[in-house]
Formats: structure tokens, sequence, C-alpha cells
């Protein structure tokens, strides 16, 4: 069916965790394989940031070469702030920063550099020159915390809804900052897709899989996280119009979204 597929990810994390990886073997593996499929009309090609050697910056580099195919080549970054890394802010009293969360890599912002790879490209000014991005991956998990959230220590409700929203507000603005940079007068930033596998048995994305408190298997599972499916059955996502965000609204919006903090550092789990 035309239209159907709009785009094929080169390569999914390369060489994630394991730092072997020529730049010119993750180089030939995405970007110039993309290149050799250019024939192929009505698609883009997705360019994941995850190789040690070949990194956002040299990425850049060469996109900058290919200017015509600013269209084509999309920039893919996954958005994490389940680990130990981004707006985190260590003292006597260690804490999430949720304001860090709403304007991470935003341009002109406090945290405009905050996620590196994606910092790599903004440097290069690719984004500025119609270049096109898109998060592949996010989620409202929020492992860093998990470890205060007494006396249970599990995943909680209302950290999740606080997070699907501040980065979902995060985005919305991207797009505005973005807005008519692209092609046609469309924006450099082209939205996200959240991250929604259950994780739980065999990774099973059926909600109901692990899906509620009185059930003990993803208790101390390392990597537990929201599906987008229960979140949506609990109440936690929803859709922006039910919202109210609008590119009118969204100042309104952000000061009673983007507050507050999360302790993190409490000690193991």
């Amino acid at each position: 069916m035309p239209g159907a597929i709009v785009a094929y990810e080169m390569m999914n994390e390369p060489d994630l965790l394991q730092w072997d990886a020529t730049a010119e073997a993750v180089r030939n593996s995405t970007m110039d394989l993309a290149m050799e499929m250019m024939n192929l009309e009505g698609v883009a090609f997705g360019l994941n940031d995850g190789a040690h050697n070949y990194g956002a910056e040299l990425m850049a580099d060469d996109l900058l070469e290919y200017p015509e195919y600013k269209d084509r080549y999309w920039l893919d970054i996954h958005h994490y702030f389940n680990w130990p890394a981004m707006c985190n802010v260590y003292g006597e009293t260690s804490y999430f920063d949720i304001p860090c969360v709403c304007s991470a890599n935003i341009p002109g912002s406090e945290h405009e550099y905050e996620q590196g790879a994606w910092a790599g490209f903004m440097k290069k000014g690719l984004l500025d020159q119609g270049y096109r991005l898109y998060i592949g991956e996010w989620s409202a998990g929020l492992q860093v915390a998990r470890n205060c959230n007494n006396p249970t220590k599990l995943p909680n409700a209302k950290q999740a809804q606080v997070m699907w929203r501040a980065q979902k507000l995060s985005f919305l603005s991207q797009y505005l900052h973005y807005a008519g940079k692209a092609k046609d007068q469309s924006s450099s930033f082209l939205g996200d897709f959240y991250w929604a596998g259950r994780m739980g048995h065999n990774w099973n994305a059926d909600p109901s899989v692990c899906c509620c408190d009185e059930d003990p298997n993803w208790v101390d599972f390392e990597w537990w996280d929201w599906s987008l499916l229960n979140m949506m059955r609990l109440g936690l996502a929803q859709p922006l119009s039910k919202l109210g965000w609008t590119s009118e609204t969204i100042a309104e919006q952000k000061e009673k979204t983007c507050e507050g903090s999360f302790l993190i550092q409490c000690g193991p789990f």
C-alpha cells in the first residue's frame, strides 16, 4: 500500500555497550547503505545515535555533505531518564528535576545540551538547517527514583504521570521551536514514539501481564518499565487534546506541568 511505510531504520542502537565497531563499519551499515537505497521513492532512512565510535557530531559532519537529502535522512534519538544520567542534581539531598525534563535540549534553555547525542546534532546546526529528528524511544520509567519510593520501592503511578506529561510537553515545545525550518515549512522535529514494551514474562507487551500491584513477578525486575497501554488504562496518559494542550496554551501548561522533583539515591534497591 503506497505510503504505508514512511521510513526504514537502518540499524537500531548500533554497537550499543560494545564499543568495538569502527566508525567506518557503522557508517557503512547505516548512512552509506541508506545512500544506496535513495532510489526508493517516498521513504526516509532512520539513523540512530547509539554508536560509540561514530558519534552524533561525526555523523553530523557526514550528513552535512549531502544537504539534498536532509529530508530523507532522519535522526533517531533514544531519550531516557530511567537511568542515572540526565536531570539528576546531586548534593546533600539528591533529586531528579522536573523543570529540566521539560526543557531538555530546547535551544536557549538552561538544559539545551542535556542529552549528549542530541546536543551533538544541535551543535552542528542540523535541525536549524532542516534536517529531521524524531524521538525513536522514550518512556515514563524512572528507575533512578525507585529506591526512594518507600516503603515498597516499586514503580510509582504519580511519577509515571508526571514524567509522561513533562516529556510530551517538551516534545510539543520542540515541534513548535523548529516549525517552518524543514521542507515545505514543516518542523524539523518529526515527533516521538513511546517505547511500550511491558518487559514482563519474556518481554510480553500484553497489559494483562505483570500489570498490577498484587503481581510480584516484576517487583525486583531491574528493567521494569511502564507500558503505554497500561498507562492509558490507568488514565496516566491522555490525548493532548483532552489535556487542553495547544500551541496557544503551552506556556500556561508549562507552569502547571514543569515543577517539582523526585528524590534519588536513597540507597540500593
